[in-house]
């Protein structure tokens, strides 16, 4: 088996001060992996910087902004490492063996992602992401922007993460559509990356794409048996877990529900029920053991652009 190779991979814009933390502690990493930097049109002079400071990074600058998601995808495919490492601009690895630890972890090709342990440092010094123990993988529901490893090969066939997200939500999307093709997110038992959250955050956006892209990943992804009970609960808990932004929560589910009728892009395509219901299990209980998951069928793998009905798995999982 050949050795996997890494691409630590860090689209930014307009936070130089703050890049420069994730770029030191990139430099660090053990195992030589390749750093590269997507500037997403900044106007603060990021890519100057970049050339004059680290004339080793790789380093690709879009001249106009095209959003983060549509960032990560331009950038995951040029990258040239088989598992991309991605954190965000305010970010940092604490130890220098995190990119080697995490490569040790993709043991099984049943494995499509890592979410690497990682601490909020600016909201609680709590540890998230992190095994029960170091001695079985374990996966779970999905993985954090600022905080993963993932492999390409799967990331492109799958088409990375759906632009008209925009913003947030766009890994559990992901991960639910790997994990409808058989492939898991494991626990990562490397040091932490710390993630230190920018104050340059609009909380009142934060919360209206919130709303919106959970209404989309909702009617995208959830099979139609389950369709309308998730809805009504995710609906509920949308509005009762923001207080204080009820105005664009409110916005937020409209316009995900005016998008989803009127983008002739957003085609639903649901999971089947086994992936769903593996996928709410897993968002329960935090974690499973790999050796718990369910093995979905090889010809899955085989033809991975083919989708399966609410028919074809029986429901081994509760809500």
């Amino acid at each position: 088996m050949n050795k996997l190779t890494a691409s630590i991979v860090i689209t930014t814009k307009d936070r130089k001060e703050d890049l420069a933390g994730a770029i030191e502690s990139s430099l660090h990493q053990k195992g030589e992996p390749e750093i590269f930097v997507f500037d997403d049109g900044s106007d603060d002079g990021t890519s100057d910087f970049i050339r004059a400071a680290y004339p080793a990074v790789k380093l690709h600058r879009e001249e106009h902004s095209s959003g983060l998601i549509a960032a990560r995808n331009k950038a995951a495919s040029m990258a040239t490492g088989d598992i991309i490492f991605s954190i965000d601009d305010d970010a940092a690895f604490s130890d220098d063996t995190i990119v080697e630890e995490i490569l040790n972890n993709f043991t099984s090709p049943r494995i499509g992602a890592v979410a690497i342990p990682h601490i909020d440092i600016n909201r609680s010094p709590n540890l998230l992401h992190q095994p029960p123990d170091d001695t079985t993988p374990y996966i779970t529901s999905e993985f954090t922007g600022t905080a993963h490893a993932l492999r390409k090969d799967i990331f492109l066939r799958l088409n990375g993460y759906r632009n008209y997200f925009f913003r947030q939500c766009e890994e559990m999307d992901y991960c639910i559509r790997m994990l409808n093709l058989g492939y898991y997110v494991r626990l990562g038992t490397s040091k932490p990356i710390i993630h230190y959250e920018s104050p340059k955050r609009d909380q009142a956006a934060i919360k209206f794409y919130a709303a919106r892209n959970n209404v989309l990943f909702t009617l995208q992804n959830v099979p139609r048996t389950c369709l309308f009970f998730h809805m009504a609960v995710n609906m509920f808990n949308l509005i009762r877990h923001h207080e204080g932004y009820l105005i664009p929560v409110s916005k937020g589910i409209l316009t995900g529900l005016k998008d989803f009728f009127q983008n002739k892009n957003i085609v639903r395509s649901p999971v089947n029920r086994e992936a769903y219901h593996l996928f709410r299990e897993m968002r329960k209980k935090q974690a499973i053991a790999l050796s718990e998951a369910p093995v979905f069928p090889d010809e899955r793998r085989k033809h991975p652009g083919q989708r399966c009905t609410d028919d074809d798995f029986p429901v081994r999982l509760g809500m």
